[in-house]
């Protein structure tokens, strides 16, 4: 048996590497589950302790998470849900980037000689375009939220 390691994360199911979302609330729960797999080289499922994590990092200036940013691989698959993804409301193509410390760089570099120059091929990202706030819903803080009680907004992107 030959050894191997993981290079790369992607979207569970499929091999991309890009995962667009559109029409997210910033501030408002995401109520969608996204699946990632940590692969080798030659495509393969990487069933690795179940110490190793997937994180979402944000890239795009603005953005963060709130909730659950990082999880746990199972059996070479990790799922997020419960979380909340912010940025400006009607923000298009924010970035965030996915890592684990399962992928060691280094060790590419290593294998792979001047073929891992752009390790950039190796990076898992998620693409989300954000709505403005709809009605029934006031922006404050970049973030959308429910109207209070007794009060409701007829306007898209309503801010009182």
């Amino acid at each position: 048996d030959i050894g191997s390691f993981p290079v790369v994360i992607i979207q569970s199911g499929t091999k991309e590497r890009t995962v667009s979302i559109h029409d997210v609330g910033s501030g408002i729960e995401y109520n969608q589950t996204l699946s990632f797999t940590l692969i080798d080289y030659d495509g393969q499922t990487m069933n690795l302790n179940s110490e190793s994590v997937i994180k979402i990092n944000p890239k795009s200036h603005g953005a963060s998470m709130k909730g659950s940013d990082y999880a746990k691989l199972t059996k070479g698959v990790v799922t997020f849900k419960d979380f909340t993804f912010v940025s400006k409301p009607g923000q298009p193509n924010v970035q965030f980037e996915l890592t684990s410390k399962a992928i060691d760089s280094n060790l590419i570099s290593t294998v792979f000689g001047s073929s891992a120059n752009g390790l950039n091929q190796f990076k898992c990202y998620i693409d989300a375009s954000f709505r403005f706030c709809q009605p029934g819903e006031v922006q404050e803080n970049n973030e959308c939220s429910k109207c209070p009680a007794g009060t409701y907004s007829f306007e898209w992107n309503s801010t009182q």
